[in-house]
């Protein structure tokens, strides 16, 4: 993974990762700026979909594991492994903006 630089909330950003398996589309009205929906090409797409139902997959695991009066550090351990899927599938929608 590369590290890129983002610009800060409230710069003007002029979408400096446009092409990056997506794009923006913009228009200008007067003195407000209009900013629409971004896309994600397929592939991103796919990729993104597949880890959001991983995770799912693995809470679904951790509600069984409660059920089941499984021991709380078990169930914590796996809690921290979902955010931290989480935290990755962010990053990748971060780093496609």
């Amino acid at each position: 993974m590369t590290n890129k630089t983002f610009a800060k909330s409230g710069e003007n950003q002029n979408y400096p990762h446009q092409g990056w398996n997506h794009h923006h589309t913009e228009h200008e009205h007067g003195e407000n700026h209009c900013e629409h929906h971004h896309v994600h090409d397929e592939e991103s797409l796919r990729r993104i979909i597949n880890r959001l139902s991983r995770i799912e997959g693995h809470i679904r695991g951790i509600k069984t594991m409660v059920k089941e009066s499984r021991p709380c550090p078990d169930v914590l351990v796996q809690i921290a492994a979902v955010r931290g899927a989480l935290d990755r599938v962010s990053r990748i929608i971060l780093d496609e903006h």
